[in-house]
């Protein structure tokens, strides 16, 4: 048992960063699936901002300017003296002062109240333009109903109707019931298990590889036969370490909203995407890349099909374009088959997503280690 003792020396040396990445991945997974849409708005609403109006002119016009601000906005009452209004705006307890001159009425019927008032604005305030583009707004649409013949109440009332015309904004989110917190956690496997193996497990195959240790091991009095079942068996356990823990936490902390039959499919989906993780680990080993290099294919493998396939984005929200490239990553697969567990009757359709996933993870995992012991056949040419 010389090799496979050799294997776990190795693999103890390169222990570290996998269970930094497993540690990683439990504290983010923990955080979202307890935070995530626990607190989301379902509808857009308007915020109010804190401003300050002195109206000097009080005329009908000017009033219904102010009792718009009133309705929309947030009118802090303060005195008319700059070094009180300006202390307030400089600690932005005030975000806008709007000053309405005493001639503003008069202007505003001659048709001459363009640039007539007077504005002060909060330094860095990110609020104030839109303040200023709603009184421009409410000024202009209340200009023309006066002069329709309207009273200045009525015009107050066709203007605000006008105003709040505007386009329902609902945000597209799921429902709290809705959500299935054992298949959030799954799905972020898809994720972290490709980088775990590739960095814990790609330094230990490529070992064996080195020409020069394959010189050394060959001296030795154990048959080439009996080292590599050796070294196989080590791999193997070494790769079912990772999503045992995985499966293990996630039963633990999903065990009371997850019955039997969801618990065997998920565990069916991680081994077989861990088989998937192991052809391409074994595949990348062939190249003997440095720890820079595993470190930039694991990170690039992981996000891209991450991202490409669902993982982090809903696919609802992904264009076809990206889904069609998704296609190409094991982890489109899996999480083709975590999106129905939660909801899993065993209907006939259900039961062939789940027959096609598994069976393209293990097409993967075939078409890796081909590909793998292809490289490997050529490198020692």
């Amino acid at each position: 048992m010389n090799s496979f003792k050799a294997y776990f020396k190795i693999a103890k040396k390169y222990s570290g960063v996998s269970f930094m990445y497993l540690v990683i991945f439990f504290a983010i997974a923990i955080v979202l699936v307890t935070y995530t849409d626990k607190n989301t708005p379902q509808a857009f609403k308007s915020t109010k901002v804190d401003i300050a109006v002195y109206d000097k002119d009080h005329s009908d016009f000017s009033e219904a300017l102010y009792q718009y601000l009133d309705d929309t906005q947030s009118i802090i009452e303060l005195e008319e003296d700059d070094s009180v209004w300006k202390d307030y705006m400089y600690t932005h307890e005030v975000e806008y002062i709007l000053i309405i001159p005493e001639d503003f009425g008069n202007r505003m019927e001659n048709g001459d109240a363009e640039n007539s008032l007077i504005s002060y604005q909060a330094p860095g305030s990110k609020y104030s333009m839109f303040v200023e583009m709603k009184i421009n707004n409410f000024l202009k649409l209340f200009d023309v109903y006066m002069e329709l013949g309207n009273s200045s109440e009525e015009a107050y009332r066709l203007t605000k109707d006008t105003i709040n015309q505007g386009v329902e904004v609902d945000m597209k989110t799921k429902q709290t019931e809705e959500i299935s917190y054992h298949s959030m956690y799954f799905r972020y496997i898809s994720f972290i298990l490709p980088s775990i193996l590739i960095l814990g497990v790609t330094p230990c195959i490529g070992a064996f590889s080195r020409k020069e240790i394959q010189k050394r091991i060959s001296c030795g009095k154990t048959s080439y036969m009996e080292r590599n079942i050796q070294i196989t068996f080590a791999t193997v356990i070494h790769c079912m370490i990772f999503p045992i823990i995985l499966v293990l936490a996630g039963i633990f902390l999903y065990r009371n909203i997850m019955n039997g039959t969801q618990m065997l499919i998920y565990l069916c989906n991680v081994v077989m995407h861990t088989l998937t993780c192991f052809g391409l680990t074994f595949a990348i080993s062939r190249f003997l890349p440095s720890d820079n290099v595993r470190s930039m294919v694991a990170n690039v493998y992981s996000l891209g099909s991450a991202f490409l396939c669902g993982v982090f984005v809903d696919r609802v929200y992904l264009p076809d374009s990206v889904l069609a490239v998704g296609h190409a990553f094991p982890a489109y697969w899996y999480m083709d088959l975590n999106e129905i567990v939660k909801d899993w009757n065993g209907s006939s359709e259900q039961i062939g997503i789940l027959g096609t996933s598994l069976f393209i993870q293990l097409a993967f995992a075939v078409a890796f280690l081909c590909f793998g012991f292809a490289v490997g056949k050529k490198i020692k040419k």
